[in-house]
Formats: structure tokens, sequence, C-alpha cells
């Protein structure tokens, strides 16, 4: 019958423009990895403070060669062990804030200390700027650290400069809704 012929129609269309979309979404991820791994701010991707993703830029800081070395690496793992309780606090506030109220603004951290590994080892004194963000379909904490003893001099901040992080949070947002 007609009907049957135009819902099997409808949804061989639906079907396509599915498909497309995942395609869409597919190179779009991918060319969002490709501008996060070449970037210089130094950022990584947290999901409930475990480690999903970190650029080039955030690896080499804390002295890892790949992400291999530090997937699903707890972050308060890299902090120092003075800090830990500090920052896991801190962390846990901000996460109900985000819970609670969506649209919840950055997190400056003025005083971080991580712990370096390998030729890098050691402590480490950054700023850290953290948002909430979607990556790969899933709710995450985007942090942004930048070494302090490199900032000495530049006036730069935290806050200045996310131009990039921003963009690239906002196409995690449009690849997750897409």
């Amino acid at each position: 019958s007609l009907e049957v012929f135009s819902r099997a129609a409808e949804k061989s269309r639906r079907n396509f423009q599915l498909s497309q979309l995942n395609q869409e979404k597919f190179e779009l991820a991918r060319h969002r990895d490709q501008l996060m791994s070449g970037t210089e701010e130094a950022l990584a991707y947290l999901q409930d403070g475990i480690h999903v993703y970190g650029n080039n830029a955030y690896l080499s800081m804390l002295g890892y060669k790949d992400m291999d070395e530090l997937a699903y690496m707890p972050f308060i793992d890299v902090v120092s062990t003075e800090m830990r309780d500090k920052v896991k606090q801190q962390f846990l506030d901000y996460q109900h804030k985000v819970r609670v109220k969506p649209e919840t603004q950055a997190l400056e951290l003025s005083e971080l200390f991580l712990t370096s590994i390998g030729d890098k080892e050691g402590v480490l004194e950054v700023q850290a700027t953290l948002k909430p963000v979607v990556y790969d379909g899933e709710d995450c904490l985007q942090i942004v650290i930048k070494d302090k003893s490199e900032m000495a001099g530049k006036g730069d901040s935290v806050g200045e400069g996310l131009g990039y992080p921003l963009f690239v949070a906002h196409l995690d947002n449009f690849i997750a809704e897409a």
C-alpha cells in the first residue's frame, strides 16, 4: 500500500540523515582532537576527577610521554601531597555547584602544586582554570594549567587567552548535541 511505502521511504530518509550526522560528528571530533593536541595551552579533561584526555602540552608539562601513561589516573594523583585535601574539597565543591547550577562559571585556582615525573621530576607551581564541558558526549571538567615560572614577567593569568579552550568547549558541546 502507499502508506507502507511512504513509511519505508521516510525511515530510509531518516537513516540516511542519521548516517550523515554521525559522519559529521566523527569528523568534528577528529578536528577537535587535532586542534586540542596542537594548542600550546596545557589542557586536560577530567570525568569524575579521572583524566580522560590530556593534550601534548599538558602531558609534557607533567613529564608524561603519552596519554596512555595518564589515562584513567585520578587528577588528585598529580597534585602534590600537601595540597590534596584542599584541592579535593575545592573540586567537590565546584562539581556540586555545576550540578546544581549548570551555568556555573570557571573556577580559578591561583595556587596549585602538581607533581611531575621523568626528566621534569619535582613539584610544579601552576595556576589552573576549571570549567564544565561536554567531551565525547559526557559531562567533564576541562582544566587548563599554566606554569607560574613561565608566566613570570608576562603579565599573564589563567583567565586570559582562554579563547581557544573556550572554542574547544563550544565545539564539544556542539558535537554532543549533534
